[in-house]
């Protein structure tokens, strides 16, 4: 049995907590233009502005880089050759 009542899907990411604590999808290696992302190349962590959250991630695996993107920088949507 849940302890608490699901939310609706449209909701989901969009609490007050998220403002503070979500993680965004970062690079866990210096990444080059042209490189097709694995799981591995992906992490998160906790930035002053919010990017792609790390919820996000299997949308990013698979497609290919158009920029180069440093160690522990966001990867946003407009990274990527096919978005």
């Amino acid at each position: 049995p849940l302890m608490f009542k699901r939310k609706p899907e449209d909701e989901l990411g969009k609490e007050n907590v998220f403002s503070k604590l979500g993680k965004s999808i970062t690079a866990s290696r210096n990444l080059k233009a042209g490189v097709i992302i694995k799981m591995g190349d992906l992490t998160g962590k906790i930035c002053k502005k919010n990017y792609s959250p790390v919820r996000n991630s299997v949308s990013f695996i698979g497609e290919e880089l158009k920029n180069n993107i440093p160690k522990g920088s966001p990867i946003l949507l407009e990274d990527l050759v096919s978005k």
